[in-house]
């Protein structure tokens, strides 16, 4: 198809059109609007793409019934802010709130809304109406005009009596850019725990008259981000707050470094209107109009299945696969309850954030609940489970923090394990002086006696991974001793060693479960269940099962981002470059076969039998196979069915069913030539 229909004004577009021709709306449906929206901010923020993909799924949860909140925590000048407010700009202005030192009272003046307590009905026009009316009275000296005055003056008192500061935290983002106010972070708590839909608190106030006591009422639940250097402030709000949060760290690395330094000079050094087009500066327009878009489409998602549920908590996604997580996510530690949440969380945000493109489950009365797909779940676990972050999010702790343990602490303990029996382990420990000499050689910096006891232990000592104790040779000085050696091995099992592995009997017990709940509701007519639901695609096309899987959950690429196409551009997004060394690169690399043991159940990925064992396949990576087609793979170097067109015909491309073809498509989709099979 090479034209698109325009969803607004109807108008005919290009297939790879962003924006319509006529009424100028961004064109969402079908693209990857969150590789898009990454694509435009890796403009000017460099070597940082994980502080890009975090912070805007987690901004994006504004929008959705449940939102996650952020923390974001590292030393000082090492861009942790910077990125932030960046990807922050793609927002419509209305929606992030940049918040400096607010106490609670100025949280109420300045963002709240004055109303009835009871009514919620908005007083400042009527106050204001009174108050005119009070001035125009002032000039009459009548007893009738004196009257009246008495009457308004009471008619104020009273509705101030009665009224509260509103302050309507749905669908926004509370950006702390400095260390926030103690008090009012205290208040935001419930809020940010989602405790309850709606907090209150009270203090008192001298506006141009006596103190009064001033009624706050919280409503909604915000994303908050907040942004910590180092180990500032008391550490137990600090456990208090990240408990809320999902705790990241920006990059650390000279690379970085010297590729800001070139932004930085490319910025100073151009003009405004040639730096707009080197960088795409125009493109940020396009971002907001695109997130409005999308936060509209949510919020009113949102509203329908409130209204349903009757109740703020309600859930607007069906994830197919959601057994899988559940078996399958670490739960070694209590901790893991949370975490678990707040990945569920992002990979709805992943969904959300592209809702233009993504099926749907839609109701007679009108309910939408939109589908998760793997590639959610690929996008998400690459974060999540990564092996460079996956330690910051389980641990809560900062990445100098980590680095500090695994550079300095880890080795010192390691060389003075040798020097000592093994039943010897518990009276041996490190001083921090140790530290003080091996920090600048393993850390790459110089830190003080005091730094590391203050800034670097506690957090250490409070996630587990040390104890400090008196030193039993010499009371006036602390001794360390390392209580876990390895800092996490979370995420090495389960689905989580690999991309998602479901099949489509599994898709199909998955809307079983969903069909037999919905004959079995006891409830009366006039409910969401009293026909089932359908299932439709983006732009209204019904879906049977079998297409949603195969277009959901078979295909590896998805909906591409339409921005990184160009004249040397497929439509993958591959220069010609790159394709030509795709072509020279795939047969290397394709044959490179590694059994790693028994699969547990699920399908094989390259004809569809039941799955007996998990490889290493090359570039794939971990894949579960039968054992023939394992076999076939170790023997023959050409055997590789197409990652495209998988299924739909023995296992061979639908359109070309003599090739046998390897990663990510065969020669119909034109990215190299295979050989024939035989």
């Amino acid at each position: 198809m090479s034209e698109r229909r325009c969803p607004k004004c109807l108008a005919i577009n290009p297939v790879d059109a962003l924006t319509c021709v006529k009424c100028g709306e961004p064109m969402l449906q079908g693209l990857n609007l969150f590789k898009t929206l990454v694509e435009i901010r890796q403009s000017t923020v460099k070597k940082d793409d994980y502080m890009i993909k975090m912070s805007l799924l987690h901004m994006v949860t504004a929008f959705l019934p449940e939102p996650a909140n952020l923390g974001v925590e590292a030393p000082s000048s090492e861009g942790k802010t910077y990125p932030i407010v960046e990807t922050a700009r793609l927002f419509p202005d209305d929606c992030v709130w940049y918040l400096v030192g607010l106490s609670p009272a100025a949280l109420a003046h300045d963002y709240g809304e004055l109303v009835d307590a009871e009514t919620r009905e908005p007083l400042q026009p009527k106050l204001l109406q009174l108050q005119s009316e009070l001035e125009d009275l002032k000039k009459d000296k009548s007893a009738e005009a004196r009257q009246r005055r008495r009457q308004i003056q009471t008619e104020i008192s009273r509705l101030m009596r009665n009224a509260a500061y509103l302050i309507n935290l749905e669908g926004r983002v509370l950006l702390f850019l400095d260390k926030p106010n103690p008090e009012t972070l205290q208040k935001l708590y419930p809020i940010l725990s989602h405790d309850a839909y709606e907090a209150s608190y009270k203090f008192t106030d001298r506006a141009k008259g006596p103190l009064r006591t001033v009624h706050v009422i919280l409503q909604g639940w915000p994303v908050a981000v907040f942004i910590r250097t180092k180990s500032e402030g008391e550490a137990d709000t600090w456990q208090q707050t990240i408990s809320r949060f999902t705790i990241i760290s920006p990059q650390m690395s000279a690379e970085k470094y010297r590729e800001a330094i070139r932004l930085r000079t490319k910025m100073r050094g151009l003009p405004t209107p040639i730096l707009t087009r080197i960088l795409g500066l125009s493109m940020e327009s396009w971002a907001k109009q695109a997130l409005d878009l999308v936060a509209k489409r949510l919020t009113e998602i949102k509203v329908k299945a409130r209204a349903a549920a009757r109740t703020p908590k309600t859930n607007i996604f069906w994830i197919p696969f959601y057994q899988k997580i559940g078996e399958g996510f670490p739960a070694e530690i209590g901790r893991r309850m949370r975490d678990s949440d707040r990945f569920l969380a992002l990979l709805q945000a992943h969904a959300g954030i592209n809702v233009f493109a993504r099926p749907r489950l839609v109701y007679p009365d009108g309910a939408e609940y939109i589908i998760c797909v793997r590639e959610d779940f690929d996008e998400v676990a690459s974060l999540y489970f990564s092996e460079e972050e996956k330690t910051i999010i389980f641990t809560g702790l900062p990445r100098h923090i980590v680095e500090f343990f695994e550079k300095v602490i880890k080795p010192l303990w390691d060389e003075k394990a040798k020097s000592h029996p093994a039943d010897e382990k518990l009276i041996y420990g490190l001083l921090v002086s140790e530290m003080v000499d091996a920090a600048p050689k393993n850390f790459g910096k110089a830190l003080s006696d005091n730094t590391i006891r203050k800034l670097y232990l506690p957090p250490l000592e409070n996630a587990g991974f040390i104890s400090v104790e008196p030193d039993p040779a010499d009371k006036r000085r602390n001794i360390i001793r390392v209580l876990r050696e390895d800092v996490e091995k979370t995420g090495e099992n389960g689905i989580f060693s690999g991309s998602l592995n479901f099949s489509l009997e599994e898709l199909k017990e998955a809307w079983n479960e969903i069909i037999k709940i919905c004959d079995s509701n006891p409830l009366s007519k006039n409910t969401c269940c009293d026909d089932l639901p359908r299932i439709e695609d983006f732009d209204g096309t019904p879906l049977t099962l079998e297409d949603l899987y195969n277009k959901y959950f078979i295909l590896e690429r998805g909906f591409e981002s339409r921005i990184s196409q160009g004249e040397n551009q497929g439509s993958s997004g591959e220069s010609g470059e790159k394709k030509e060394e795709s072509r020279k690169n795939h047969g290397e690399s394709r044959n490179l076969i590694k059994i790693l043991g028994e699969a547990a159940g699920g399908i094989c990925e390259f004809c569809g039998a039941p799955a007996e064992v998990v490889a290493e396949v090359g570039d794939l990576g971990r894949r579960y196979m039968c054992r023939k087609c394992a076999e076939q793979e170790d023997a023959s170097k050409n055997k590789l069915k197409c990652g495209d067109c998988r299924f739909y015909s023995a296992g061979r491309c639908a359109k070309h069913p003599e090739w046998i073809t390897v990663l990510p498509s065969c020669i119909a989709c034109d990215l190299f030539e295979p050989k024939e099979e035989g």
